[in-house]
């Protein structure tokens, strides 16, 4: 079993923006009515919150999954432990928990020497990831087919390293071709609500934004009672304005007070936050 690990900051540019937009609330948004309609601000945060884990002998594999996550628009942080045993999908999940990401990525690769002939080495090897996305519950298996043969070398460290480096290209490419086809279409978002008088209003609203096509997660992060505002945070497949505008009016007593586009995702992929995209 994992012990409890302290989990490197997450390498993205969302936690900052979080915080100033969780002060930027009260300033843009005008005074709560108790029989009012709620206003609604919502703020695109970025991709999902990935969590990397290897184990002791495959630390050669993060950072090449770090670094191409982080290159593609997730929030990546790494375990500072390593596990002493294969993880399991409860294990990953628990991590997950523990780090509070929404997709947890196990990682490993292993070697073996193909031969020795006249003073030269050959290695294969092969790059194993298992992937759990607890938005979704959903568990994948990514193996790419076969060991990676490396080139052969006078220097046997040289030839393992090689071997080891091209299973871990191979890995990651597939690995990220799956990952990006299961869960790009899923963002994180902070939706402010302004004018909640009550737990129960704040409950009601949180399973209309629940019931809305294309949300998987509602969670609700604060309540001010004396401002009247709440702080959620939800996961739901990318959206336009005019998307976003579109499922707010479904939405009882509710007006739309703004949308903070997060421009660096939008501009990366802007397939995903065409309307048609998002049906």
């Amino acid at each position: 079993m994992m012990t409890d690990t302290r989990f490197r900051p997450l390498k993205s540019a969302g936690a900052i923006a979080a915080l100033a937009f969780a002060a930027s609330v009260s300033a843009q948004s005008p005074a709560p009515v108790a029989d009012g309609p709620v206003g609604i601000r919502i703020t695109e945060q970025s991709l999902l919150r990935t969590l990397v884990i290897t184990d002791e002998a495959s630390r050669d594999i993060e950072q090449h999954f770090v670094r191409a996550l982080v290159e593609r628009d997730f929030a990546v942080q790494e375990d500072t432990e390593y596990p002493s045993r294969p993880l399991n999908a409860a294990a990953m999940k628990e991590a997950g928990e523990r780090a509070n990401a929404d997709l947890v990525i196990y990682a490993t690769v292993e070697d073996r020497k193909l031969d020795s002939y006249g003073g030269t080495h050959v290695y294969r090897a092969q790059s194993t990831i298992r992937a759990v996305n607890r938005a979704t519950g959903e568990t994948l298996s990514i193996n790419p087919p076969g060991f990676v043969r490396g080139q052969r070398s006078s220097s046997e460290d040289i030839a393992r390293e090689n071997a080891r480096n091209a299973a871990i290209e191979k890995g990651v490419d597939e690995a990220l071709k799956t990952l990006m086809a299961r869960a790009h279409r899923m963002m994180i978002y902070k939706v402010a609500l302004v004018g909640v008088f009550s737990e129960t209003q704040l409950l009601k609203h949180m399973e209309d934004i629940g019931k809305l096509k294309g949300v998987y997660y509602v969670k609700r992060l604060e309540f001010d009672r004396r401002t009247n505002e709440a702080l959620l945070e939800v996961i739901a497949t990318p959206g336009s304005q005019a998307f976003w505008r579109a499922y707010v009016e479904q939405m009882p007593k509710v007006q739309l007070l703004g949308y903070d586009p997060n421009m660096t995702v939008q501009n990366h992929y802007p397939a995903w936050f065409q309307p048609e995209a998002t049906k």
